[in-house]
C-alpha cells in the first residue's frame, strides 16, 4: 500500500514526510533481487535503475531444520536446560506478539490500535536477543548446524 511506504508508479522514493531520501519498501526489497543499489541515473524526466554499487548479502549461520512441532519432538535434536529455555523465552515472546496484533486488529478506535500495535512491535524486537542466542548453540546431532527459534504459538493460559 503506498499508505505504508511502499513507494507510488512514478517515483521509487517514499513519498511521505519523514522519510526523504529513503526508497520505497518494493524497491528497497528490489536491490536485493537485483544485487545491485537502484540510483537516480536522470533528474528531468527523473528516470531510476539498478546501476548503483553491488549489494553482497552477508554470511548465515548454518541452521538446523526445526522438526514438526519443535526440536524436542526428535530425540536427536532434544534440546539442553538453556537451549530449553531460550525457546520457551522465544515462543512465549512470539506468542504474545501474535496476541497483540490480533488485539489490534479488532479495535475499532484507532488509538487503541495503536496501543496494541506498539506491544506487538516491542515484542517483535524482545524476539531478537533468544533468537540469536539460540543460533549460537549447536545441534547435539550434528555440530555443523545450528539450533534456531520454533515459531510456536503458545496459547495464553484462562
Amino acid at each position: 500500500m503506498q499508505e505504508q511506504g511502499e513507494g507510488t508508479h512514478s517515483m521509487p522514493e517514499n513519498p511521505h514526510d519523514g522519510y526523504e531520501g529513503e526508497l520505497a519498501h518494493y524497491y528497497t526489497f528490489r536491490q536485493l533481487y537485483r544485487g545491485k543499489k537502484l540510483i537516480k541515473v536522470q533528474e528531468q524526466p527523473p528516470k531510476w535503475d539498478f546501476e548503483g554499487a553491488a549489494i553482497t548479502m552477508p554470511g548465515a549461520l548454518p541452521m538446523g531444520v526445526v522438526p514438526k512441532g519443535g526440536w524436542a519432538k526428535d530425540k536427536k535434536t532434544e534440546p539442553d536446560a538453556q537451549v530449553q529455555k531460550l525457546l520457551k523465552e522465544f515462543n512465549n515472546t512470539f506468542s504474545s506478539m501474535l496476541r497483540s496484533l490480533e488485539l489490534a486488529w479488532r479495535q475499532d478506535s484507532p488509538k487503541d490500535a495503536e496501543t496494541h500495535m506498539s506491544d506487538a512491535v516491542a515484542e517483535m524486537y524482545n524476539l531478537g536477543g533468544p533468537a540469536l542466542q539460540l543460533m549460537e548453540k549447536p545441534l547435539p546431532n550434528d555440530p555443523a548446524k545450528r539450533y534456531g527459534p520454533e515459531f510456536l504459538y503458545i496459547p495464553k493460559k484462562p
